[in-house]
């Protein structure tokens, strides 16, 4: 089996690969919105580490330093994911072509904030006050959507309630 051979990449910088990848995008056909995401994600890039450096001082250790410098700059864990993942297909457009050694780039997790859910005294308030179509509907799709978080008792409840309300609403 014949070994992989790095192409020469002595002389070429991060910031020429990524030239390179964005005309690949765009040979690709890719869409205009999803070329200048690329170019956000690179510009983003650039704040924490210079394109100027040469290719292949991209490691792992690098990404890592990056996720970090993301993460203290308290930007939100959906944000640092969306950079993370579009840094990791230009980086990976680097080892298909033998500019840097491969690695794996593994997304991040993060914490979702978690949703509030109305008690029963205050869904039953809000159920039981008069309402307009579009409030009623906003509540209806807010019962359902978030029924899984409360008890299976006060959910049924709540639904028949709900559905009581909203077949009123539609029918006077």
């Amino acid at each position: 089996m014949p070994k992989i051979k790095m192409c020469d990449s002595d002389n070429k910088s991060i910031k020429d690969g990524c030239e390179e990848f964005l005309l690949m995008c765009k040979v690709r056909n890719y869409s205009k919105y999803t070329i200048k995401y690329y170019q956000n994600v690179i510009h983003n890039f650039e704040l924490f580490y210079p394109l100027d450096s040469s290719i292949e001082e991209v490691t792992e250790l690098i990404v890592n330093k990056y996720l970090l410098f993301l993460n203290n700059k308290g930007i939100a864990g959906k944000t640092v994911k969306a950079y993370i993942g579009g840094i990791r297909t230009v980086f990976y457009f680097f080892m298909e072509k033998g500019w840097i050694e491969k690695f794996i780039i593994k997304r991040p997790k993060f914490e979702k904030p978690i949703k509030n859910v109305y008690m029963k005294e205050e869904l039953n308030k809000q159920l039981h006050s008069k309402l307009t179509y579009d409030d009623a509907e906003n509540l209806f799709n807010l019962i359902i959507d978030h029924g899984e978080h409360c008890s299976e008792k006060y959910f049924k409840e709540g639904m028949i309630s709900g559905i009581r309300l909203f077949k009123e609403l539609l029918y006077t």
